[in-house]
């Protein structure tokens, strides 16, 4: 599993901060959601699929919307030549030194460079939502 970023748009100071999120039934804690709109003041949306196959199809019929969807490797490498994902911004993300460079290598066979995706460090899709 990989997360990727999707894309939104910066929402501005009076509009509220949202995250609209694309995961797997049960792959977060029961308090998750609830303690990261408490510590950021950012309100998640937080959506769920039952197969890699209906989330494909949902990312590459476009406009999708989700600023994050974690999904598996197999499906990423087609949907990054798709132009589903923008690439990370690493500068904005502190612990990428963190993350095991042995699964970084295998990601990379679908995601040169590990330019859109980390292993839980979602994919961002390009899309018109606030975050």
């Amino acid at each position: 599993m990989a997360f990727a970023v999707v894309g939104g748009a910066k929402a501005d100071a009076a509009e509220e901060k949202r995250l609209f999120i694309y995961n797997w039934t049960d792959f977060i804690g029961r308090n998750t959601i609830a303690e990261f709109e408490k510590q950021t003041g950012i309100k998640v949306t937080y959506d769920v699929y039952d197969s890699e196959e209906t989330m494909d199809a949902r990312l590459l019929a476009g406009s999708s919307g989700y600023d994050v969807v974690i999904a598996s490797t197999e499906y990423f490498g087609r949907e990054i030549k798709a132009g589903v994902y923008i690439p990370l911004d690493r500068s904005k993300l502190s612990n990428w030194k963190n993350l095991d460079p042995r699964i970084l290598a295998i990601q990379a066979v679908h995601d040169p460079g590990n330019e859109h995706s980390s292993k839980r460090a979602c994919r961002m899709r390009r899309s018109t939502a606030s975050t």
